[in-house]
Order: C-alpha cells, then structure tokens, then sequence
C-alpha cells in the first residue's frame, strides 16, 4: 500500500485527469483503491529500468549457512541473502569479476567459495523525497494513464499520457545520466588538440 509522501504524486496525477484529490488511501473509492493497486508496480518498474544514481546500492552479501537454511538447489553451491529494500539485481560480482547466479525469492544461488566476497550492485527502493524532479514527473504522468484507463475508461487521452510519461523518462535518464560528470572542457577536444598541434 501506497503511503507517506506517494500522496503527492498520486494527488497531482489525480488532479491532472479531472478527479478530486485524496486526503488518505485508505478509503474505500476507485481512486485509492487503482492507487493502492498500482503505485508501488509503477514505482518499482520504473525504478528497475535505468540504474539511477541515486536508486543503486553496493553491498556484500550474507551466505546462508546450509545446516539452518537447507543445501542451495543444483548445480549450486551456495546461497546468499538478498537485502530487503531490493527492486532489481545489476550484478553480483566476487573480486570484481561478475558470476553466474540465479535469483530464488529472497536468497541468490552461485558457486561462490566460502571464503568468496559475494558483491551485490543493485537497484532499491528509493523513498520520494530521494527522486530527483524529473522522475517525480515521470512517476506522476504514468500514474495519470492508470487513472484515466481505470476512472472513466478514457483510454485514448491514457495513451496519450503514457507517450509523455515515456518521453519523460526518456530525459530523466539523460538528466541521470549526466547528473555529478563535470562539464566538459572544449578546448581539451581531440579535434581541437590536432588542429592546434
């Protein structure tokens, strides 16, 4: 269930399609109910589908002992506890190369060694006062196309929202992707540097 400050972005994408705003999601219309049913997928989705900057973690990972936790399934030789704000698995890695693992709920399996540090890059759950605007946007234009499709069927204009909601997401990820790297110094170009010998 949706809470907190995902209020805000649920209230503009409401109010951006014509509908009155919510004071809580636990009330019992259409609107909070596809909000509660659809905010956290919408989130996580997005969340997964670019390794934003400020949504990636770096962790070394817990090896579940098998005598409590059960031998990890074939061809495997161990498991590993995920962390559990985890949305989506960039790599695991054991002395900076990447391995091959399979994801089982909320444990991987691989054929690390004991004495193996098991490295997870990973994407999390984020909270909302961590995205930057710009994703906040993009969150806010996919919500509006759920509420236009499920309050009023309107799903030519809900069309419509998922084309912006794409284009936005389009430049949040330039924007994140550009986000900390310094501006670059045009007079240190190859092109230039030859041209001036």
């Amino acid at each position: 269930m949706a809470t907190g400050t995902d209020l805000t972005l649920i209230n503009a994408a409401l109010t951006r399609t014509g509908n009155d705003p919510l004071t809580s999601l636990s009330g019992g219309d259409a609107a909070a109910a596809i909000a509660n049913a659809n905010y956290e997928l919408i989130v996580a989705n997005e969340l997964s589908l670019h390794p934003w900057k400020k949504a990636t973690k770096i962790t070394q990972l817990a090896r579940l002992d098998p005598e409590t936790h059960g031998d990890p399934p074939e061809p495997w030789s161990a498991a590993y506890q995920l962390p559990s704000d985890l949305v989506d698995i960039r790599t695991v890695r054991v002395s900076g190369v990447g391995i091959d693992y399979e994801w089982h709920g909320d444990t991987i399996v691989c054929d690390a060694a004991e004495t193996d540090e098991v490295v997870l890059h990973y994407v999390w759950r984020v909270p909302e006062s961590w995205f930057p605007p710009w994703l906040r946007e993009g969150i806010t234009r996919r919500l509006e196309a759920v509420f236009l499709r499920g309050i009023g069927e309107r799903f030519s204009e809900a069309k419509l929202r998922d084309d912006a909601a794409g284009a936005q997401f389009a430049l949040a990820r330039n924007r994140d992707t550009q986000a900390g790297a310094p501006p670059r110094d045009p007079w240190v170009s190859p092109m230039l540097k030859a041209r001036n010998g």
